[in-house]
């Protein structure tokens, strides 16, 4: 019987291709198959262990994937650090299929920090640089603000030019994303994993024209939301607001402690 990952598969979004457990927990997930959430019609889950996350799954466009893993058979089911990930929705609203979902799933591990207490993040926290002496030797020298883009262009947030400002995609290799963040002293994203890795990375951090629910639910009070328009104001005022943001150097050791934690559970789980 095959046992499966499913998560969004965007080989042009280095945040969906880092957000697979099989990542970073080795061994006892070794013989699970990964697949795209989009791919899940050509797979037959019943009376598979099936893993759904991390990543942004609770989103409306996953409907009709998510209603065939919830009429499958399966024989366990875990959301491990999913979230909310409506797109131009302010309120905490779920799409249509989470209450099924929730329902069906033996363990429940969701990414929405600001609403959940026992809120488990994306499994990308624990990357290897983050967990590597030599990344916190460095995490403190950086230099410069590092603007991470989105991959479409349509979230794309402009800046004066400075000197001091560079700029790259998320897209490619997550470890050379992480080394240019760790590089760096601010990081302005308007991607959401641009911002959890300048969170983890114990940078200032703020999230740029954030267009889905979860820059507002998945990121702690200590990343600044802010509008393209609020940054454009001027190199005085920006530099301004940049270095009022205050970093959150704890954060990444509680993301990495809880991950562990769940992973526990979810080992438990397929071991009985």
């Amino acid at each position: 019987m095959t046992n499966y990952i499913i998560h969004r598969r965007d080989r042009e979004n280095a945040g969906d291709m880092a957000s697979n457990p099989k990542h970073y927990f080795k061994g006892w997930l070794d013989e699970f198959k990964v697949i795209d959430i989009v791919d899940v019609e050509w797979a037959n889950l019943d009376g598979s262990h099936v893993i759904l996350g991390g990543g942004g799954l609770l989103y409306d466009d996953f409907t009709p994937f998510m209603h065939m893993i919830i009429k499958s058979n399966l024989k366990s089911l875990t959301l491990w650090g999913i979230g909310r990930n409506r797109h131009h929705i302010n309120d905490n609203s779920f799409p249509s299929f989470a209450d099924a979902l929730f329902e069906k799933a033996d363990l429940i591990g969701l990414r929405d920090c600001q609403l959940h207490p026992d809120w488990v993040p994306c499994v990308s926290v624990m990357h290897p640089l983050f967990r590597n002496d030599a990344f916190w030797r460095r995490a403190g020298d950086g230099e410069g603000v590092l603007a991470c883009q989105h991959r479409e262009d349509r979230f794309r947030f402009d800046y004066p030019p400075a000197d001091d400002w560079h700029e790259m995609k998320m897209q490619g290799r997550p470890t050379l994303i992480i080394e240019e963040i760790i590089k760096s002293d601010v990081v302005v994203s308007s991607s959401y994993h641009g911002a959890l890795w300048g969170l983890c990375a114990g940078k200032r951090v703020c999230a740029v024209d954030g267009f889905s629910q979860k820059f507002r639910t998945g990121l702690p009070d200590s990343v600044r939301l802010l509008s393209s328009l609020e940054l454009n104001q001027g190199r005085k005022l920006r530099t301004a607001i940049l270095n009022s943001i205050q970093p959150n150097p704890d954060w990444i050791q509680e993301a990495q402690m809880r991950t562990i934690a769940f992973a526990s559970k979810v080992q438990k789980l397929l071991s009985a």
